[in-house]
């Protein structure tokens, strides 16, 4: 290894003395173009699966492993022998998708590799995949092939540090110039060899800052160049998507960045930047026997009406065991909140902030006509919206109707006193097609 560059004090060292990133920077609401058609779309998701799964899944079944595999660069895979040769075993394409469709998930995100640099998909650049040992299937072939029968969106989760790798060394310059053909190798084999894929899930982990060069504007222009429909997305969780308040995401320069999504006193705008909150079910990503931390129910249609009452899509982990089956707890969640969807869901898809400031009482959201307000917490028996237009009916979704008064400054709703026990109740505004004569209007 070269001569190491000077890393600022405050930052921690990792495996070979590599950096870790001190945290997360925060900067100005980036500028941008008009949406794309492919960020229209994405936009119009709002829920998504993300599966970790892998060797990790194997990993976290074995404590006595520790911090060996993430900090000795001699650890190989092969070390598990036969438990390595039976993961994923159970591994059905078939039932993850569906669970997605039940939950009502409109895309997965899949780890086609993650930190450890053992790949789930069969590669000309290495052999370190589960179809060149151990179980020696291609995973993604599998799960590709049945998202494109099912017409479910399928996105690349690809960690852009590998530990594995031996030039995986920042503060080597000729080895990160090693390093680096063999990131976008794999990156272009994956679009081209399980095309469609709806685009890129790129994570540097802790791995990021000054030392890590990520040539992120160039896998942009390298794959918008083949495939320009493709969404490439660089994001980390070091605790800033725990605030949905703020946008995370990886600059070029390998810094990871976040922005508010509106000034104080403003609110949601529909057509801003698209972005992504991830969370997970409990505390874990991948599949940890021991973590019984699960959120209930109530929380998660919560958070779900947070991020997309924010604009955002909320992006739900599900980890599967290492031998591939569902996880129980995982699957009765996520059908949970797939049950409320079906009866909720057309105040969530396809919809957009309403644009006004932020209401104490939850999230107004639009679709054409038609407001959506996600009640979350209960305002008492008025609620004063500032509204766009001339209100024709008012009622609860898939309730009665609901007493209202409308002036210039916008409308009144007349609400019982006492709230419904439920996480959201949704009240939901006809708009006409073009302003009137502000009118009273109270149903009986």
């Amino acid at each position: 290894m070269g001569p190491a560059a000077p890393a600022p004090a405050q930052w921690v060292l990792g495996r070979q003395g590599m950096p870790v990133s001190p945290g997360i920077q925060r900067v100005s609401a980036p500028a941008h173009p008009p949406l794309t058609a492919s960020q229209r779309w994405f936009a119009d998701q709002k829920f998504g699966m993300f599966v970790h799964w892998g060797l990790d899944s194997l990993v976290n079944a074995h404590p006595e492993l520790g911090s060996r595999p993430w900090a000795d660069p001699a650890w190989e895979a092969g070390a598990l022998g036969a438990e390595l040769e039976g993961l994923g075993r159970e591994f059905d394409p078939r039932a993850l998708v569906e669970l997605a469709q039940q939950a009502g998930q409109r895309y997965l995100v899949f780890t086609t590799k993650h930190h450890l640099g053992f790949a789930n998909f069969a590669s000309r650049h290495s052999s370190y995949t589960t179809a060149a040992m151990g179980p020696r299937r291609d995973f993604l072939r599998l799960l590709a092939d049945e998202c494109h029968r099912r017409g479910m969106p399928l996105f690349a989760y690809l960690s852009l540090p590998d530990l594995h790798h031996p030039d995986f060394q920042p503060l080597d310059a000729a080895a990160w110039e090693r390093y680096l053909p063999f990131l976008l190798g794999q990156l272009e084999e994956l679009a081209a060899s399980y095309h469609p894929l709806a685009g890129f899930w790129l994570d540097p982990g802790p791995w990021n800052g000054p030392a890590y060069h990520y040539p992120l504007a160039r896998i942009a222009q390298l794959v918008h160049r083949r495939w320009p429909e493709m969404l490439v997305g660089g994001q980390d969780w070091d605790g800033g998507e725990r605030d949905y308040n703020s946008r995370v995401f990886l600059s070029e320069a390998g810094l990871v960045l976040a922005y508010d999504l509106f000034p104080p006193g403003a609110g949601p705008q529909p057509r801003a930047w698209p972005f992504e909150v991830c969370d997970t079910l409990n505390d874990s990503w991948f599949h940890q026997e021991s973590d019984r931390n699960y959120r209930d129910l109530p929380t998660l249609i919560t958070r779900l009406v947070e991020v997309v009452g924010r604009g955002g899509n909320y992006l739900l982990n599900h980890g599967p065991l290492p031998s591939g089956a569902i996880c129980a707890q995982d699957r009765d969640r996520l059908l949970g909140v797939g049950q409320w969807l079906r009866t909720h869901g057309e105040a969530i898809y396809g919809t957009r902030p309403l644009g006004i400031p932020v209401q104490p009482w939850g999230w107004p959201l639009a679709k054409g006509d038609t407001i959506y307000l996600h009640l979350l917490r209960w305002p008492g028996a008025r609620l004063v919206l500032p509204c766009p237009g001339r209100v024709v009916s008012a009622h609860w979704l898939h309730g009665g109707p609901i007493p209202y008064q409308q002036a210039r400054a916008g409308i009144t709703l007349f609400l019982p006193a006492r709230p419904p026990q439920v996480p959201d109740a949704v009240a939901v505004l006809h708009l006409a097609a073009t302003r009137r004569s502000p009118r009273v209007h109270h149903d009986p």
